[in-house]
């Protein structure tokens, strides 16, 4: 039977053996969890384990908000990622004490396809690391300090499908320089788009982009932009005749390269590519 005590201060009963349990189970609790942290090294380091676990079902690790060291991210992230090449993308948005680590490393990355930085202090000679990677196709950098700099050096990139980096202090300059690149099919700048001709002249010329999204209301801007896309069928309908006529470089003595091509099935790889590249109809240019 639990012996009875009153308290001195308020008269109430409490049961002693009760109150010494409960200490009991405090204290093994206090004890658990300080061998859990002794032995994990970092109180971020179970989170990120379950994150890694999910990533092996998603093929993406989501590492936001884990508050990554260094030398966290160098033994653990980096092991991880290479020991499992099927994970390709990697969200790693706000950790911008380590974000020079991981654009450093993912400039050598191989298996990374999907990057998304965002509010990462992203840097143009950190964007410039990045533009190194010639595995990464779809990239979200919004929210950073790319500029000019780092527009440029992804304008560079031959294997960008699509590009988000708006609020990134990219002026007109680092816009035009992105517009020219020949692999992108989506593309994000938003504010640094202005209604000119000249701008709207590489629009018109770059055939592979599907979407710009340039995050405004302004009707008229909007409108000008999608007349684009009538604009650009109608070059390609003017150059698509002047290459059956034989006025263009790849149409040789004139429609007979078409005959001869599908008649001898003169299936080189490179004139394969280039006459199938040139023949390919204009995409239509959406605007948001």
């Amino acid at each position: 039977m639990f012996s009875k005590k009153r308290s001195r201060d308020n008269n109430v009963e409490y049961d002693d053996n009760l109150n010494e349990s409960e200490s009991k189970v405090k204290a093994e609790e206090e004890q658990e969890d300080e061998s859990s942290e002794e032995e994990l090294g970092y109180q971020e380091l179970p989170s990120l384990k379950s994150r890694m676990k999910k990533a092996l079902k998603t093929k993406s690790l989501d590492i936001c908000a884990t508050y990554l060291t260094g030398e966290l991210f160098k033994n653990e992230v980096v092991p991880f990622l290479e020991s499992h090449p099927e994970v390709i993308g990697l969200d790693a948005s706000g950790e911008f004490v380590v974000s020079r680590e991981i654009c450093e490393y993912l400039s050598k990355n191989i298996n990374i396809k999907y990057l998304k930085m965002r509010l990462s202090r992203i840097t143009p000679t950190m964007t410039e690391l990045l533009a190194e990677n010639q595995s990464i196709n779809n990239l979200d950098i919004c929210d950073n300090h790319i500029g000019d700099q780092g527009a440029i050096a992804l304008a560079l990139k031959k294997n960008l499908k699509e590009l988000s980096v708006f609020n990134n202090h990219i002026t007109q300059i680092g816009t035009e320089a992105l517009v020219k690149n020949t692999s992108l099919v989506s593309l994000g700048v938003g504010s640094s788009i202005t209604n000119n001709d000249e701008f709207k002249a590489l629009l018109i010329e770059n055939n592979t982009l599907r979407f710009l999204s340039i995050d405004t209301k302004d009707p008229e801007l909007i409108k000008s932009f999608e007349e684009i896309s009538k604009k650009r069928v109608e070059r390609y309908d003017k150059q698509f005749t002047t290459f059956l006529m034989g006025g263009h470089p790849k149409a040789g003595a004139g429609s007979p390269i078409l005959h001869s091509f599908f008649k001898n099935r003169l299936y080189d790889k490179k004139i394969l590519r280039e006459v199938s590249d040139f023949l390919k109809p204009p995409a239509t240019l959406k605007i948001s």
